[in-house]
């Protein structure tokens, strides 16, 4: 808990570790799907049962610290809004009305939960770690069943490898949650020890491992996204050139002639079999037209069954901002945006205000190194870390979709929660709160 400042007193940080790390459980309980995996948890509903305990505990948290709301805020409610208005007009009522509970619902809780119970560094320092072991897990299993063959069978003319868990079974799903790993990796690598910088390496090729054997294109066009961006934006430009330069020649040399055409069909649209390019065309243009006849949408995940009324043809969007505007209609695309746009910006000023406290730190000559620069460097680096996991999700969704899954409110919540420290830590050193700054 926080205990708030009162005529400009310091704020202190403190966290109630219970919490923390039954939050930690409950996000590991969602990604690694462990209900799936031990009957007697799905037997108790345990992910339901531990997710109703901690919404009881995290709106009694919100309503006793009385933390100040940001312009996020009032985004994320109007995009809950009009994702449940879509429900009762929507197309197919049951299968919105499962979604909605099983993703939407279900997946904005740790959102929720990661605001109410993150009220420290150290304990947000603890749930990064912790989220980057859960993952490393997931990596793990894809690499073991790569090396094993028994994840690896035939799809679309080549060999793919898939995911252990239902909700990364498929491998464009499989490819997304490996090529999102990369910028925590890459960012929070120079922020940890020596033995943890050999972990984040390994992390790395395994994600890259999968990125690659998942053949997947949507994930080739994310993680060059990812690389493009963070060259166009460092100071450091020709090191980062060079050395993506380097790693694409080597993985060129090595990687079989079955992904390379697969990356080649990218720009060709010429495949093996399965002419799925065509069929993503069609799709686009089955799309746009459902769009134009339903300007305010057709329910939540309704278009595969609106798209056979009309066409006789099932297969879902493959496109996020396409499955937004067939979905959730022009009015939800906007809001969507509008809710996206003000992420980074509250990622941002999160960031400029730490820089800020962290120059103020750093003008002591004689200082030596203590706590709070190391959480704030280890803030700052999170923060980038999200928004290029942001930035790899909006390359993922040219051709992928998902919307509805949790990466989007993993992001909310983190974000919240670095922008409220980083108010703190600006309130604490006596600087300061820039309005334009810190209102998001």
């Amino acid at each position: 808990m926080i205990r708030q400042a009162e005529n400009n007193e310091m704020v202190e940080f403190t966290e109630n570790k219970v919490f923390v790390l039954l939050l930690c459980v409950f996000m590991a309980a969602q990604f690694l799907q462990v209900a799936v995996r031990i009957d007697f948890l799905a037997a108790i509903r345990f992910e339901f049962v531990l997710g109703a305990l901690l919404s009881i505990i995290a709106v009694f948290s919100l309503i006793v610290h009385k933390d100040e709301g940001t312009i996020l805020r009032k985004y994320i409610i109007l995009y809950y809004i009009v994702l449940i208005i879509q429900i009762p007009f929507s197309f197919d009522y049951d299968s919105s009305v499962n979604f909605f509970i099983d993703r939407v619902f279900k997946f904005s809780m740790l959102a929720l939960f990661i605001v109410a119970f993150i009220r420290s560094p150290k304990a947000f320092n603890f749930f990064i770690a912790f989220y980057m072991l859960v993952c490393f897990r997931l990596l793990f299993e894809g690499v073991n069943g790569w090396i094993s063959g028994s994840l690896v069978w035939q799809n679309q003319g080549i060999m793919r490898l898939h995911g252990s868990i239902p909700i990364l079974e498929h491998p464009n799903s499989f490819a997304a949650f490996a090529v999102s790993m990369i910028p925590f990796i890459y960012f929070l690598f120079f922020q940890v020890r020596k033995l943890f910088k050999a972990f984040l390496l390994v992390m790395f090729v395994f994600a890259l491992i999968v990125v690659l054997y998942t053949g997947s294109r949507s994930g080739y066009v994310a993680f060059l996204g990812f690389f493009l961006v963070l060259l166009l934006k460092s100071q450091g430009k020709m090191k980062i050139f060079f050395a993506l330069l380097f790693s694409g020649i080597l993985l060129v040399s090595f990687l079989p002639k079955q992904y390379y055409e697969r990356f080649e069909s990218i720009f060709t649209q010429k495949e093996k079999e399965g002419h799925s390019s065509d069929a993503r065309i069609q799709i686009i243009k089955d799309a746009i037209d459902i769009s134009i006849k339903h300007p305010f949408g057709v329910g939540i995940h309704a278009f595969p069954k609106i798209r056979a009324f009309y066409f006789g043809r099932v297969q879902d969007t493959h496109s996020l901002y396409l499955e937004i505007l067939t979905n959730l209609g022009i009015q939800g695309l906007i809001v969507w945006l509008l809710m996206i746009a003000t992420l980074f910006k509250i990622l941002k000023s999160g960031r400029i205000m730490l820089y800020e406290v962290l120059d103020k730190i750093k003008q002591d000559e004689n200082r030596e190194i203590c706590e709070d620069e190391k959480n704030i460097s280890f803030m700052i680096a999170a923060s980038k870390a999200v928004s290029f996991y942001l930035i790899v999700h909006l390359f993922l969704g040219l051709f992928g979709m998902d919307l509805y899954e949790v990466y989007w409110w993993f992001a909310i919540g983190l974000a919240l929660v670095i922008h409220r420290m980083a108010k703190i830590y600006l309130s604490n050193y006596g600087l300061t709160d820039a309005g334009e700054i810190s209102r998001y």
